[in-house]
Formats: structure tokens, sequence, C-alpha cells
């Protein structure tokens, strides 16, 4: 093997075993990033989640069932305005948001809320009156 050749191969061999390293690291800190990201973001909701029951808890102690009505009533506004069905979504998740959206349905036309803010009342009763598409009946 002539001098040329092998350096040829040997270039070649480097760049190779450099773009799999990169591409190997590159990947590793992706997948990193996003771990911490989407994990950043679950763990600030479950300590908000924390934070709103202890609140209500307090309130219920404390006899002040209204307020603590009011706080789960705007919870529940939260958690209602982005339910939907997809595609996307395995059918039990699916299933599990046509529940929900039924369930809440049935609370709001016994206990109707109304709040000062006509957008949150909007996207909620967006919601409420007009379900997603059909989910399957089996989870």
């Amino acid at each position: 093997m002539s001098v040329r050749i092998r350096t040829i191969l040997i270039a070649f061999s480097a760049l190779l075993v450099g773009a799999l390293a990169g591409s190997v690291a590159g990947w590793y800190e992706a997948t990193n990033f996003t771990a911490r990201f989407f994990g950043d973001g679950w763990m600030l909701g479950k300590a908000v989640e924390v934070q709103t029951q202890v609140a209500v808890l307090k309130k219920i102690r404390n006899g002040q069932t209204a307020e603590a009505t009011e706080l789960l009533e705007t919870h529940l506004d939260g958690n209602i305005m982005p339910l939907s069905n997809s595609k996307e979504y395995a059918d039990r998740t699916n299933f599990a948001v046509a529940q929900a959206i039924q369930m809440a349905r049935d609370y709001r036309s016994q206990y109707p809320r109304h709040t000062t803010f006509k957008d949150v009342d909007n996207a909620v009763n967006g919601v409420l009156q007009n379900p997603p598409g059909p989910a399957s009946n089996q989870p």
C-alpha cells in the first residue's frame, strides 16, 4: 500500500471516528438537556400543586369553606382549559380526557360558575360545550 493511500485511509478513519464521537456527544447532550428541561417543568408543576393543596387544606381546617371551594374551582378551570383529544394520544388518554370533560360538564351544570375573567370563562365553556371528537370506549 502506498504512503498516499495509507495517509488518505488514516485521515478518512480519523474523520469517521471524529464524526461518530461528535454524534454520540451531541446525542448525549441533547438527551440530557431535554430530560432537564421537561423534568424542571414537571417538578415546578408538582410544587404548585402541593402549594395549592396545602392552601385548600388550611382553608378547610380554618372553616373557610367558601375560600377553599374558590381555590378548587380556580384549579379546576386551569385543568379544564387545555383538555383535548388527539390522534397522537393513546386511546386510554383520549378516553380519560372524555371522561374528565363529562365529569366537569356534569359538575358545572349542577354548580355553575362565572369568574371575573371573561377569557377564562370562554375557554372553559368552549371545552365543556364542544367536547373533543369521539374517544374509544376502552381505556
